[in-house]
């Protein structure tokens, strides 16, 4: 059922009704040019079909003339944008004129044309609102049982008279046949309806936390880089530290900054610039593993936090994402080659969030200071050598997400 719905919903938005019904309007407005447009259609309809059975006039002229009265409607609705009071509007003239003489020609209770009055009070629960829809649930199921009081003392009562063109057995060979049909016809359009406004509503719903969850990724996003930024940043390392320190799990990140950025601005401009800063950035993504986390911290600079990585490996790692970049052309406007210089600082019980990043941050200067294109650790300590099992330092663990040789 819900595949049929978004099956008929797709071809209204690739078809003539897509301006009055497309699921690009509000709820509210789409709602209300659907049911409107269909009330005026099925009593024209209804109207010709009698007119041509019956041959005459009086019960299609009736019909006719509703036909008209929600057509009108609906083109004032669309054309003043004032949906909301002409739904109420469209709702109080079904409920208390509509139905009433549709009940009275229609054979009253023994051809069931009382079961539209629940149709009637389905409307008015959906979309009838505030003050007004709790003055409607309370008047007319009176209104309606004041209606069945009157059939009941005066079983022959007719507001149109007593013409043979409302004699209901010539449409029915039985009040019984009538009453199904009537059940029938009421049953599948109150479902129709009922599921169509639960799909639209799942839909918009899921609409809704798709483009919440696009801005929490906005605003957790550099909007140039696509990396983290500053404020997930400190939000995802207060939380590592926390695991660093209740699990037991070794924590490090690396400050990067792009060597000489400013002089490369000012010689190829700022696109040039930025295309370098995207390049630089998803290098940066490629090297790493998924739960890493890079950010942006700012300008040039760029901050890795690499959870489960003792010092050791950390700075292997550094050193590795570096060389690539090294030996990349990250822009084909810049002939030079572009090298970056970081800092590595390793948690240790005690430190902030804050506290680690500037350690990081002053041994990115050190190897600022010695020469660029190189990592510092360890206020300038002399790189840790390689192993053999350092080669294995793409096989990842189970345990936390580390890497096999994370524990050297």
């Amino acid at each position: 059922m819900e595949n049929f719905i978004r099956s008929v919903a797709r071809f209204i938005d690739n078809g003539f009704f897509k301006k009055r019904w497309g699921t690009h309007l509000d709820m509210n407005i789409r709602y209300f040019n659907i049911v409107v447009f269909l009330l005026s259609f099925s009593t024209a309809l209804f109207s010709i079909f009698i007119g041509i059975h019956r041959k005459t006039y009086e019960v299609p002229l009736v019909l006719l003339i509703a036909s008209v009265f929600f057509l009108l409607i609906y083109f004032l609705g669309n054309k003043t944008k004032r949906y909301n009071f002409y739904m109420i509007l469209i709702t109080y003239a079904f409920n208390l004129v509509f139905l009433p003489v549709l009940y009275f020609v229609g054979g009253g209770i023994d051809y069931g044309t009382w079961l539209y009055f629940i149709a009637g009070l389905m409307l008015t629960v959906l979309f009838i609102h505030g003050p007004a829809f709790i003055v409607s649930i309370i008047i007319q199921p009176l209104y309606y049982f004041a209606i069945f009081l009157i059939h009941y003392f005066y079983p022959n009562f007719n507001p149109f008279g007593s013409s043979e063109a409302f004699n209901m057995n010539v449409f029915w060979s039985s009040p019984r046949n009538a009453v199904i049909i009537n059940f029938a016809i009421i049953s599948i359009s109150i479902g129709m309806l009922i599921k169509s406004l639960f799909v639209s509503y799942i839909d918009e719903r899921e609409a809704a936390l798709l483009i919440v969850k696009d801005l929490e990724e906005l605003s957790l996003k550099d909007p140039l880089t696509g990396t983290f930024n500053r404020r997930y940043l400190f939000k995802h390392l207060d939380e590592s530290i926390k695991a660093a320190q209740n699990e037991h799990i070794p924590l490090s990140v690396v400050m990067y900054d792009i060597d000489n950025f400013k002089q490369l601005n000012d010689t190829y401009g700022h696109i040039v610039g930025d295309e370098v800063l995207c390049a630089v950035s998803k290098k940066l993504v490629e090297n790493c593993r998924e739960y890493d986390v890079v950010a942006r911290y700012g300008g040039e600079e760029f901050l890795i936090v690499f959870p489960g990585a003792k010092d050791r490996v950390a700075y292997l790692r550094a050193d590795k994402i570096r060389k690539d970049i090294e030996s990349s052309q990250l822009s084909p406007s810049v002939k030079e080659t572009i090298t970056i210089s970081g800092g590595l600082a390793c948690y240790e019980p005690g430190l902030s969030a804050s506290k680690l990043i500037d350690i990081a941050d002053t041994n990115m200067y050190i190897a600022k200071e010695a020469g660029r294109n190189r990592i510092a650790w360890k206020n300038g300590a002399l790189p840790p050598l390689k192993r053999q099992s350092d080669d294995d330092t793409d096989n990842s663990s189970k345990k936390y997400g580390r890497r096999e040789t994370d524990n050297n």
